[in-house]
């Protein structure tokens, strides 16, 4: 079962970057991370990663958008990701800002709620089978997912609250572009079921 709160809502500022650096003066202890969600052309599909730190830790299952830390801007960051992770030379107007949300943050095994605001970029490419990147730092594999994968997600390949975000994102990207995406017929069915 999903947790609903303001806090689990994506907000979308005017201008991301003043809203971090005003964020980061009142609240300098929240981490923020950035987080790039990659559909295919044909948004059938989305593209996760497996961390190289999941399989360190004993959970080669994870799958998961890419996201970095963040450094600098939000889109030089998302940019930073495209570069270590995929294969595919994406531009900088090819991403979309499509929103921020808080996501949980980690300290071992302990888990704190709401505890890192996460700002989602969205970008539509060609789904290719060697799309990630062999030299990327920090993941391993990656594997396009479908419709139905994202439906059997839940609780198994990432946590619920990542799933959401994911789930939400999808929505998002939809909504900014006012673009037909296919996957946003599953995201919004699921996330009604919860």
């Amino acid at each position: 079962m999903f947790q609903v709160s303001k806090r689990a809502a994506f907000i979308r500022p005017v201008d991301v970057d003043k809203f971090i650096a005003a964020n980061q003066r009142r609240r300098p202890f929240l981490p923020h991370r950035v987080a790039v969600l990659i559909l295919s052309t044909r948004t059938d599909s989305v593209f996760l990663v497996q961390p190289r730190s999941a399989l360190e830790n004993g959970a080669p299952q994870v799958r998961v958008p890419p996201q970095y830390k963040l450094q600098g801007t939000v889109r030089d960051t998302a940019m930073d990701i495209m570069r270590d992770t995929i294969t595919h030379r994406v531009h900088r107007n090819d991403l979309v800002y499509i929103g921020s949300t808080y996501g949980n943050k980690y300290q071992g095994t302990k888990v704190i709620p709401y505890g890192k605001m996460i700002h989602w970029m969205g970008v539509c490419i060609p789904r290719k089978r060697k799309l990630l990147n062999p030299r990327s730092v920090f993941y391993s594999m990656g594997y396009w997912c479908t419709q139905n994968q994202l439906l059997s997600m839940q609780g198994v390949a990432m946590s619920d609250r990542k799933y959401m975000m994911t789930l939400q994102a999808i929505l998002q990207y939809a909504s900014v572009t006012r673009q037909e995406v296919k996957l946003a017929h599953t995201a919004g069915r699921k996330l009604q079921a919860v």
